[in-house]
């Protein structure tokens, strides 16, 4: 049986590409989110700033969300809820809605 973590994992890999494509990491509101809730730390996103194109920081978004886990998973998701509600509902299959 498929631990939360593997299946986190199959399911950003499997759609990768969709998150690549799709995942404004430029855009500061999803670092400062997964900072305030110790998903990410300030080495883990200058990491993610150290690579030269945007397609290349969103790869090694994914490569250490992969790493955080359940937890930084689900948050990871509440924050596309406001970012990218079409990846929200492609990862999640809900639909997006606005949190109060």
């Amino acid at each position: 049986m498929e631990s939360d973590e593997e299946k986190i994992t199959d399911l950003l890999e499997t759609n990768r590409f969709e998150i690549v494509r799709r995942l404004q990491v430029d855009r500061t509101f999803l670092f400062d989110y997964l900072r305030s809730k110790n998903a990410f730390d300030p080495g883990d996103c200058e990491l993610v700033y150290a690579e030269k194109t945007r397609e290349l920081r969103a790869g090694k978004f994914l490569d250490i969300l992969m790493m955080k886990g359940k937890t930084a998973y689900d948050h990871f998701v509440d924050a596309l809820q406001l970012l990218n509600p079409c990846l929200f509902e492609k990862l999640t299959g809900q639909k997006a809605t606005a949190r109060k």
